[in-house]
């Protein structure tokens, strides 16, 4: 700001020199060429000459001033291009650090979550393997089955298979054959007498889910004439004609369309397929 003000003077300072030069040579021009006053047209040109020094020596000072202001703000134009370029430096190492350290964060999450899935499987197969083992029937085991009215064991069954019965839970096991090495109750034994005493029903469930699945991808034929299919109710038959489902799926979730109107199109598509 000072540099600029004193650019601003020295300025001043030349524009009013330069001016007086210009009167000044005028004035020389004219009595050069009208041959008068020499006196007076020596001094006007010492003074021309010391004027000319004055407008040197300041267009000097003017572009020494420029120079130096052009080169500090070349200087800070570099400051400020080194502080940008550290600071973004700084924030891509800050962000690859952040980043190393959620990748490893996820993996350490990753490989803890993989070693305690293992360790479930390993003791649920471990608790199974366990469950594979016959034992004896003992009286305390007939006891706690009469008390729920179920028949009594009388010959070595499977660990297993006593788990089964509605009467005997996990706990019932390690109560009566401690000596059988079967792990203390856990999330493991918890997920094995679950799989055991309930087999049968995730068994059908799981085939009720396969058959729900082939049923909702049965194709209907694009010509099918809905309205030709006796069995299907008014209703049905004007949502179905006017939509036309590709599959039973999309027809199972047609509004206005009942179960009863599904059974009726998987017949006529059996009929279809025996043709």
């Amino acid at each position: 700001e000072v540099m600029q003000k004193q650019k601003t003077v020295i300025a001043t300072e030349l524009a009013e020199a330069k001016a007086i030069q210009a009167k000044v040579k005028a004035r020389i021009d004219e009595l050069e060429t009208l041959g008068k006053r020499k006196n007076e047209l020596k001094k006007l040109k010492e003074q021309y000459e010391k004027n000319q020094e004055t407008i040197e020596d300041l267009e000097h000072k003017q572009a020494v001033l420029e120079a130096k202001i052009d080169t500090e703000a070349r200087q800070a134009q570099e400051k400020a291009a080194k502080e940008r370029a550290a600071a973004a430096k700084k924030a891509a190492e800050d962000r690859a650090r952040e980043e190393a350290k959620a990748n490893a964060d996820r993996e350490a999450a990753r490989k803890k979550a993989e070693a305690d899935a293992n360790a479930s499987i390993e003791k649920t197969l471990t608790e199974r393997e366990l469950l594979e083992k016959r034992v004896q029937p003992t009286e305390r085991l007939n006891s706690i089955i009469r008390a729920s009215g179920e028949g009594e064991v009388r010959i070595p069954t499977k660990l297993g298979e006593l788990l089964k019965r509605n009467s005997i839970s996990y706990s019932d096991l390690l109560e009566l054959y401690p000596e059988e090495g079967l792990l203390p109750v856990s999330p493991a034994s918890c997920e094995a007498e679950t799989a055991i005493k309930y087999a049968g029903y995730i068994e059908k469930q799981d085939e009720q889910i396969k058959r729900f699945i082939r049923q909702e991808e049965m194709l209907l034929p694009e010509d099918l004439d809905y309205n030709a299919i006796s069995g299907l109710r008014m209703e049905a038959r004007q949502k179905l004609s006017a939509i036309r489902p590709r599959n039973i799926g999309q027809a199972s979730r047609i509004s206005g369309v009942s179960p009863a109107d599904i059974s009726v199109l998987m017949i006529v598509l059996k009929t279809i397929k025996e043709r």
